[in-house]
């Protein structure tokens, strides 16, 4: 059974766009709640497949490789864990909405 929301594929699309722009720390950002377009958020995208939860055995969430990644993209650094990245796009990416997607490419026009 597929669960992945029904805008999934736009904003798989548009996270691409965004990350390719330099802004994947702004999505980082979203992804930590530390944004202004967490208001935005729907609780539904904060459930993440099962497992995320302990991903590598140690401990850590999936979500911080992808967050590792957003980073180090974000800092023009070699990207770190593109894997993860791929899977998390692959897998609708859970944990953040096309609201707020919409809304960073909004405040961000320039960049794309």
């Amino acid at each position: 059974m597929n669960t992945m929301p029904v805008d999934a594929p736009n904003t798989v699309a548009l996270l691409r766009e965004l990350v390719a722009s330099a802004l994947g720390n702004e999505v980082r950002l979203i992804l930590s709640g530390a944004s202004s377009h967490n208001d935005l958020d729907d609780e539904s995208s904060e459930c993440y497949p099962a497992g995320y939860a302990d991903y590598d055995g140690k401990g850590f969430h999936f979500m911080t490789y992808v967050q590792a990644h957003l980073e180090s993209t974000a800092t023009g650094r070699s990207p770190a864990y593109p894997e993860e990245f791929e899977r998390w796009l692959a897998d609708g990416a859970p944990g953040i909405n096309l609201a707020q997607v919409l809304a960073l490419k909004a405040r961000s026009p320039s960049a794309l």
